[in-house]
């Protein structure tokens, strides 16, 4: 059952801006990936310790909040 609205079916378009949203919130997650990547390679560049910042703390909220947005259907 498609419907057609001036001749457009309406189904391919709610499946388009469905994909668009994926896209949109795996692109959100891989830049936070990307940015505590580019911020850890600084820190091991300059010696630096930080005890704010913690690789295994990120990587598990990262992995939270993939399963949070797969749990609201986004993902």
């Amino acid at each position: 059952m498609i419907k057609e609205i001036y001749g457009v079916k309406i189904f391919p378009l709610v499946v388009m801006f469905y994909q668009i949203r994926r896209w949109w919130v795996l692109r959100k997650l891989r830049n936070w990936w990307r940015a505590d990547m580019r911020f850890l390679k600084v820190m091991r560049q300059h010696n630096w310790t930080w005890a704010h910042f913690n690789f295994y703390k990120r990587y598990r909220f990262l992995r939270r909040m993939a399963e949070c947005e797969q749990q609201r259907g986004n993902i």
